[in-house]
């Protein structure tokens, strides 16, 4: 009345075996980051004086300031 699914253990475990191994041969890799801190920092230090002198401009800097944090975090 149906196919029966023929679901093996063994197979299941190469699967993680393999995202297991693939996970750790891309995380071992380490991205310099001081250089997104370094653009965060100016990011934030612009947003300021920004902020001071031309209020209606605030919004300008703040895709770069974000994109550097979450770089700066490798959260991208």
């Amino acid at each position: 009345m149906g196919k029966k699914i023929n679901f093996s253990y063994l197979r299941f475990k190469n699967i993680l075996y393999f995202c297991a191994y693939m996970s750790e041969s891309t995380n071992t890799q380490s991205k310099p980051k001081g250089k997104y801190w370094l653009i965060f920092v100016a990011s934030l230090v612009v947003i300021t004086l920004i902020t001071l002198y031309r209020p209606e401009a605030f919004w300008l800097p703040i895709p770069i300031m974000v994109t550097a944090f979450a770089l700066a975090n490798d959260w991208l």
